[in-house]
């Protein structure tokens, strides 16, 4: 009994030994999963940042290159781009063509074109043109926001259009930038399916440092034509990479796991070391350390979060309690992703809307009734074309100024709007024309409008702009066009046409209606 009793005294403190090593371990494991979930957290968060950030690039390659491609297509909209295309200078210490700083002083970027290129071909004129039609999308990019090092376009034609603006002292385009990742990854040759890569990783030609870039070929009736692209430079993505300072830094790297991005600039462009068949978004160990990855982009850009194992266990056994938010961090960037988006939609806008009426020009026309055609098509159900123009416009212009002469557009358009049907579409055709398309419309219910319209304009006015004084009236004379069958759009529009020139051969201040035949 004693021996067992003494047996007792024995098991007790070491019974109490265990359990405090067995508890001091269980709350070191505890540390460790706990400094390895706000590791994984932080990069979580890291990512979710940079596929934002590099979502809101994405949309912005997409819409430069849809632009373009609009451009491309709408020729009669770049008549005055093409003028100043025709004033490019050559700068023979350069060996290249560039627009004269005077010319070019309001523009966002800069263009270089090469020496052999035919200046006189109409088309690289009109494609010229469109590179430089792209500001609206490019200044928020390099100059409001700063979200990019560089955006462009580079054409197979041998000239680039690039913001933001620089001095061709700092930067001259050569035919060697046809060699570099954007150009050549992107190609149709080489991405057959026409899609937005990712280069690897490569350096600026212009001093800006390593680099990664999002290129989308630019096709034009098939044929393809250049490149829109938007570069990002490592140090943009090594701020992301970095975000919570309480962490260490994360790494980027690219599906053939070279590193893309660290805020070790000698590791960039080297192997990352360890494959990535391991499982995704999940700890492994590599070597002495502990590894965490998760995709950014699939199959594309992955960031991966390294932990020395010996790190990790001293965290552990201080039990560090770093504390760390990033709801700041992610309400800013949510709040930035809407700001620029809206700046998105306001520069798709632009090309959309007319500025001086605020309705659509011809080619948010022909945007917005294609699918309400297509319905109508499907339904057979016809429609109505009014084409307005108002009458002796140019006397109102030249009498009383274009000042005084806006103001009676803007006041057409107000009538115009005031008589529209929820389902009818209206536009700013060109110059003092108008039309108005009427869905699901028959001739009586086409005339009422164009009377409506007529009797209230009849009752507007317009005061002078020059005096102050001067009461103006006008009138406007209309083309109305019913569709028939087999007609297409264009013929109806073009029917409503031949209407209106009826209508002011009759006299103005009157409506005409096509008679088939």
């Amino acid at each position: 009994m004693s021996l067992c009793q003494s047996k007792k005294k024995w098991y007790f403190p070491l019974g109490l030994t265990l359990l405090a090593i067995m508890l001091g371990t269980q709350n070191f494991f505890k540390q460790v999963e706990l400094i390895k979930s706000k590791n994984q957290i932080t990069v979580d968060n890291r990512a979710d940042l940079l596929r934002q950030y590099m979502s809101f690039m994405s949309v912005s390659s997409d819409s430069l290159k849809l632009g373009i491609e609009s451009l491309l297509n709408s020729k009669n909209q770049l008549s005055l781009q093409t003028s100043i295309a025709k004033k490019l200078r050559f700068y023979p210490e350069y060996n290249l063509y560039s627009l004269d700083i005077n010319n070019a002083s309001r523009s966002t970027g800069t263009l270089h074109v090469l020496k052999d290129i035919d200046l006189k071909n109409p088309e690289i004129l009109s494609e010229i043109a469109a590179s430089l039609s792209m500001d609206p999308i490019l200044k928020p990019l390099t100059y409001n926001l700063k979200l990019t090092a560089w955006a462009y376009y580079i054409s197979k034609n041998h000239f680039l259009y690039i913001s933001p603006k620089h001095s061709l002292k700092d930067f001259q385009f050569n035919a060697e930038q046809y060699t570099k990742p954007f150009w050549v990854q992107a190609i149709p040759e080489n991405n057959p399916k026409h899609r937005m890569i990712i280069s690897d990783v490569y350096k600026d030609g212009a001093g800006k440092g390593m680099m990664i870039t999002l290129s989308n070929p630019i096709f034009h009736n098939d044929e393809f034509k250049g490149i829109a692209a938007i570069d990002i430079s490592t140090q943009q993505m090594d701020a992301l990479l970095a975000v919570d300072s309480t962490i260490k830094s994360s790494i980027l790297v690219d599906e053939n796991n070279i590193i893309t991005a660290s805020i070790k600039a000698s590791e960039i462009g080297s192997s990352l070391g360890c494959n990535k068949t391991q499982d995704k978004s999940a700890w492994f160990s590599y070597n002495s350390q502990l590894i965490y990855m998760t995709s950014v982009i699939n199959n594309e850009l992955y960031i991966v979060h390294q932990i020395t194992k010996s790190q990790l266990w001293l965290e552990a056994l201080k039990k560090s309690l770093f504390q760390f938010s990033l709801i700041m961090l992610g309400l800013v960037l949510s709040f930035l992703s809407i700001e620029l988006y809206c700046v998105s939609i306001r520069n798709r806008n632009l090309m959309l809307i007319d500025s001086l009426t605020k309705l659509y020009n011809r080619r948010g026309f022909a945007k917005l009734a294609e699918k309400p055609i297509a319905h109508l098509r499907r339904d057979k159900k016809g429609y109505a074309v009014l084409l307005l123009d108002l009458d002796f416009f140019k006397t109102i212009n030249d009498q009383f100024g274009h000042a005084t002469g806006d103001q009676v557009l803007k006041t057409l358009a107000q009538i115009l709007l005031s008589n529209n049907r929820e389902e009818s579409i209206i536009s700013r055709w060109g110059g003092e024309e108008f039309l108005i398309l009427l869905p699901k419309a028959n001739l009586q219910s086409a005339l009422d409008v164009a009377n409506r319209i007529h009797e209230k304009i009849h009752q507007a006015e317009v005061i002078s702009k020059q005096d102050g004084n001067t009461v103006i009236k006008f009138t406007t004379s209309i083309g109305v066009a019913l569709q028939q069958p087999n007609d297409g759009l264009e013929d109806v529009i073009n029917h409503a046409d031949k209407a209106l020139y009826q209508a002011k051969d009759k006299g103005r201040d009157t409506t005409y209606i096509y008679q088939p035949g």
